[in-house]
C-alpha cells in the first residue's frame, strides 16, 4: 500500500498571509519560511546550535499558505505550502510526535505536451552544527565515512552530518521510493556543509495539465545523529508496514564449492550438518547457489531457471525434499529479472525484454533485463517463483541481479552515487518509471512465491538502485560485495554492516555474507568476524566443508549461531568507517555487552582489496576474467582511509552507553576470564586483528549472572531469566541448553566486605528426571562457575544456593 501525506485544508488568516516569515513548530523542530528570500530554515528546539539555513527549493518564489495535513501513521500535522509560478508546489510538514520535517514536491506540467523527467532536483540547504567548521564534521552516507569537502559526494537514500566529538548532527533521507530513487548530495561551500536532494526516476511521464506528487524527503536535527538514523529507518518501516521475519542461520554452497556443487555432494553436506548437530544449535537453511540451472552461459551465469542441468539430475524437488527431511528449510539462488535472449529457451520469448535501439537491453553480468512493466514478463517471472516455491518446495530465495528489474546497467562495486543512465532502456509501459517497474516485479514475485518464503536480496553494491527500491519488499539484504576467506576481504561484512547498521532489524535484516571459520583463516581473524556477526545479530551464513572442519572451528561456528533480534549500536560510528566499538543491551537483564574490534593496520587494507577486485575485473560471482587495463578511479568512489588502530582501547563509560557514575564487573568471552570491578572508563588492550566481547553488569550486593558459554553473546540467546531471592539466598534462572554441550554459567557472587559462597546447585525435578545434571566447577572468591549438562535440547530451570 502506498501511503502519502493528505492535505486536508488550507488555514490562512489575512494577517498571516501577508507576514514576511511563516512558522511551524513542534516539540523538536521550528520551521520558518521567509517570503522575501524564498528560503526556509529548520532549528532544533532543544539545541539552538543545530540548524539548517538558507533552504531553497528547486523553484523559488510563489505564494505561501498554511494548511493541515494527515498521515496514516503520524496523525494530523501542520504544513507550509509554497505554490510556485509554474503551478508546481513544495510543502513542509511537521507532525506533533515526529522528529523530522517532511518535505515534498508536487511537479506540475503546465505545458501543452507530455513531459518526461529522468531526474528531478528538489532543493537544498546549509547545515550548522555547534558552530563547527565543515572540516571538523563527519559525513555518513551510502559510501565511506568522509569529511565534507568541495568535491561533492552523492549518497543513495540518506546522509548524516555530525560533530564526532558530540554526535550532534543532521540526518536526512528519503522516506519513500515508490516511483523514484532518492539521492542526497553533500559538499562544502565557503566552509559550510551544503546538502541538496534529487530523485531519479528513469522516465517519469506527466500528462498535459497533470501533476505528480514526488517522493517524501525527511530532515531532522538530533543530539545523537545515530538516533536520527535509527528513527529514519523506523519511519521507513512504518511507511511500508514492514513486519520482520525471524532470521534464519544457513549454509550456502557458494564459497565452499563455488557454484551449486551437485546433488551427491549436497546430500553428503546435509548428512554432515546433522552429524555435527548443527540444527540443534540453530542452523535452519541449506541454500543452493548458482550452477543448478540450465541454459547457455553468456556474459555471466546461465539464466534458464525453469530447467535443471545434469548436476541435479534428480531434479530440484528431490533436492528440496532431502533438505526438508533433515528438518531444515531448502533455499535456492536465482535471478528473477534476467534472461539470455540468445538462449534457445528464450527464442519465443523475445517480447519479454526491455529494449534499447530495438534490441534486448543487456546489463553486464546481469544479462538481458526482463521488462517488469510487461504483463507477459510479469507472468513469466511469477510462474517461475511459484514453480520454485510451490512445486519444488524452496522457502528461502536468494535473488541475485536485482537491479536488472530497473533495466539499468551494473555499477559494481557501487557505494557513492554514480550516473548509471537509468531510463536509457525502453519499457513496455512508458507510464511506469524504472524504479516502479522494479518494485512491481518484487511485489509480483512475493505474491506468487507466498508469504512464507524468506526473500534475501543480493546485493546493493551491484547497483545501489537496489537499496531504497527494495524497501518493504525483501526480508533481508546483502549489503556488501562478495567477500572471501582471507584478510582483509573478511572485513567487507563489518565495513558495510557498520554503514547500514540502522536499517538492520528495522527495514530488513542485514546480510554481511558468510562468517568464515575454515582453518585457512587465522583463528583470531575468524573469531573477530564471528564475534561481530554474533554481537550485531546480522543474518548468519557459513560456507564450509564440514568434513574438514577441526573441532575448534566447528565450536566457533556453533557459538555464532543463531542470530539475536536486538539492535546493537556502534559507538565510534563517526570516527571509523568500520566501527571498532559496539554496544548491545540485553532487555531480559541488566547485562550490557561491549565488543572491541581491532580490525588491523588500516582500513586502507580494505581499499586495496576492493580496488584489486575492480582492477582485475573480478566478476560478481567470483569468476575472474583476464586482467585488463587499470580502470581510472571514479570521482566519489573513494574508501575511507584511517590511521592504524591503537591496541590500547580507552573509552569513557558514558560515551560507550554505560553509566559513568556506576561500577561494573565483567567477563571476557575469548580469554574466558572475569574482569575486576571498574568505573568511569573501560580500558583494554586489544592487539591488531583481534577482538574482545565483554559482558558487563552493575556491581550489586548480590550474586549475578554475568554470562554463559553457549553463545558469543553470553546469554542473549539462551539465558531466559534470572531472579535473586534475598530471603532464600538463592539465584535461580531458566536457560536454553543444547544437548550434550556443557553449559557454563558465570556468576559474580560479590557482597559488601567479601563474597557469597555457593553451597548447592540444583535443577528442577522435571529436569532431573530428564537426565539433566548440574555441578559447581569452581569458586575463586567472588568468581563462580557452574556447569549444566543435558542429554538433549531443552529449557532447564536451575537454582544456586548461597551463604
Amino acid at each position: 500500500m502506498m501511503k502519502s501525506i493528505l492535505m486536508i485544508g488550507v488555514l490562512v488568516s489575512a494577517a498571516w498571509a501577508h507576514a514576511a516569515v511563516h512558522t511551524l513548530k513542534n516539540d523538536q523542530l521550528t520551521v520558518r519560511y521567509d517570503t522575501k528570500t524564498s528560503s526556509y530554515s529548520v532549528q532544533s528546539v532543544q539545541n539552538p546550535k543545530l540548524g539548517l539555513k538558507g533552504g531553497q527549493f528547486a523553484e523559488t518564489g510563489g505564494t505561501v499558505e498554511k494548511g493541515a495535513a494527515t498521515h496514516p501513521d503520524w496523525g494530523q500535522g501542520s504544513a507550509l505550502v509554497i505554490t510556485h509560478q509554474s503551478g508546481s508546489s513544495d510543502r513542509i510538514v511537521l507532525y506533533p510526535a515526529l522528529s523530522f520535517a517532511v518535505i515534498q514536491h508536487i511537479q506540475k506540467n503546465a505545458s501543452t505536451q507530455v513531459e518526461t523527467f529522468q531526474k528531478i532536483p528538489t532543493g537544498g540547504f546549509a547545515v550548522e552544527i555547534n558552530g563547527k567548521r565543515a572540516d571538523e564534521l563527519a559525513v555518513r552516507s551510502s559510501g565511506a565515512l568522509s569529511k565534507p569537502s568541495s568535491t561533492e559526494i552523492g549518497s543513495y537514500v540518506f546522509a548524516a552530518v555530525a560533530d564526532p566529538a558530540t554526535r550532534n548532527g543532521m540526518v536526512c533521507g528519503w522516506l519513500t521510493h515508490d516511483r523514484g530513487d532518492g539521492i542526497v548530495f553533500v559538499a562544502t561551500e565557503q566552509d559550510r556543509v551544503q546538502v541538496r536532494s534529487q530523485i531519479d526516476y528513469g522516465a517519469l511521464r506527466i500528462a498535459t495539465g497533470g501533476e505528480e506528487q514526488l517522493e517524501s524527503f525527511m530532515v531532522g536535527l538530533f543530539d545523537d545523529a545515530r538516533v536520527g538514523l535509527e528513527q529514519l529507518a523506523g519511519r521507513i518501516a512504518e511507511q511500508y508496514d514492514i513486519e520482520l521475519k525471524d532470521k534464519p542461520s544457513l549454509y550456502c554452497t557458494w564459497y565452499n564449492t563455488f557454484r551449486a556443487t551437485n546433488e551427491k555432494n549436497l546430500f553428503k553436506t546435509v548428512d554432515l550438518i546433522q552429524e555435527k548437530q548443527l540444527p540443534g544449535y540453530g542452523l535452519s537453511v541449506v541454500q543452493i547457489d548458482d550452477g543448478w540451472q540450465a541454459g547457455i552461459e553468456k556474459g555471466g551465469p546461465a539464466r534458464d531457471f525453469y530447467h535443471v542441468n545434469e548436476s541435479y539430475a534428480s531434479g530440484m524437488k528431490a533436492t528440496a525434499d532431502k533438505i526438508k527431511s533433515a528438518d531444515m528449510v531448502a533455499g535456492i539462488w536465482f535471478k528473477p529479472f534476467s534472461g539470455t535472449a540468445s538462449d534457445p529457451w528464450f527464442a519465443d520469448k523475445q517480447e519479454l525484454f526491455a529494449t534499447m535501439d530495438g534490441q534486448p537491453y543487456n546489463a553486464r553480468w546481469g544479462g538481458d533485463c526482463l521488462d517488469m512493466t510487461n504483463p507477459k514478463a510479469q507472468d513469466y517471472m511469477s510462474e517461475l517463483a511459484r514453480l520454485i516455491s510451490k512445486d519444488w518446495g524452496y522457502k528461502y530465495f536468494k535473488l541475485d541481479g536485482m537491479w536488472c528489474g530497473t533495466a539499468t546497467q551494473q555499477k559494481y562495486i557501487n557505494t557513492f552515487y554514480v550516473d548509471d543512465k537509468i531510463g536509457e532502456s525502453k519499457l513496455f509501459n512508458p507510464d511506469m518509471t524504472h524504479i516502479e517497474a522494479f518494485r512491481t516485479g518484487l511485489k509480483k514475485l512475493r505474491k506468487a512465491a507466498g508469504d512464507e518464503v524468506f526473500i534475501l536480496g543480493c546485493n546493493t553494491c551491484q547497483n545501489m538502485r537496489s537499496l531504497g527500491g527494495s524497501f518493504g519488499l525483501v526480508n533481508a539484504m546483502r549489503i556488501g560485495p562478495d567477500n572471501r576467506a582471507s584478510y582483509p576481504a573478511t572485513l567487507k561484512g563489518p565495513l558495510f554492516g557498520g554503514r547500514f547498521y540502522f536499517l538492520h532489524n528495522r527495514v530488513w535484516h542485514n546480510d554481511p555474507d558468510p562468517a568464515y571459520v575454515r582453518e585457512s583463516l587465522p583463528l583470531n581473524d575468524a573469531r573477530s568476524l564471528c564475534s561481530w556477526v554474533a554481537l550485531t545479530g546480522t543474518l548468519t551464513a557459513n560456507s564450509v566443508d564440514y568434513s574438514k572442519l577441526p573441532a575448534e572451528r566447528l565450536d566457533l561456528l556453533r557459538r555464532t549461531i543463531p542470530s539475536h533480534s536486538l539492535n546493537a549500536r556502534p559507538v565510534d560510528f563517526f570516527d571509523y568507517d568500520s566501527p571498532t566499538v559496539w554496544m548491545l543491551e540485553d532487555p531480559k537483564s541488566d547485562r550490557k555487552l561491549v565488543g572491541l574490534f581491532n580490525w588491523g593496520k588500516s582500513e586502507s587494507d580494505v581499499l586495496k582489496e576492493i580496488q584489486r577486485a575492480k582492477d582485475d575485473d573480478i566478476e560478481i560471482q567470483g569468476k575472474s576474467k583476464k586482467k585488463g587495463k587499470k580502470k581510472p578511479k571514479k570521482k566519489g568512489d573513494e574508501w575511507a582511509m584511517t590511521a592504524p588502530i591503537d591496541p590500547a582501547f580507552s573509552q569513557n563509560l558514558d560515551w560507550v552507553g554505560l553509566d559513568e557514575s556506576k561500577q561494573y564487573v565483567g567477563f571476557e568471552y575469548w580469554s574466558n576470564s572475569f574482569i575486576d570491578p571498574f568505573s568511569k572508563t573501560l580500558e583494554r588492550t586489544v592487539p591488531s586483528r583481534t577482538c574482545q566481547v565483554i559482558s558487563l553488569v552493575e556491581v550489586k550486593d548480590e550474586p549475578q549472572v554475568i554470562g554463559t558459554s553457549r553463545h558469543i553473546t553470553q546469554g542473549v540467546m539462551d539465558l531466559l531469566s534470572t531472579e535473586w531471592s534475598a530471603g532464600e539466598k538463592s539465584l535461580s534462572g531458566r536457560s536454553l541448553v543444547v544437548g550434550s554441550d556443557p553449559y557454563e554459567i558465570r556468576v559474580a557472587a560479590r557482597k559488601s566486605g567479601g563474597a557469597w559462597t555457593c553451597t548447592k546447585a540444583v535443577v528442577s525435578k522435571k529436569d532431573r528426571r530428564a537426565g539433566v545434571k548440574i555441578k559447581m566447577v569452581e569458586q575463586d572468591g567472588w568468581k563462580l562457575r557452574v556447569q549444566i549438562d543435558a542429554p538433549e535440547n531443552r529449557e532447564v530451570q536451575w537454582k544456586l544456593l548461597f551463604k
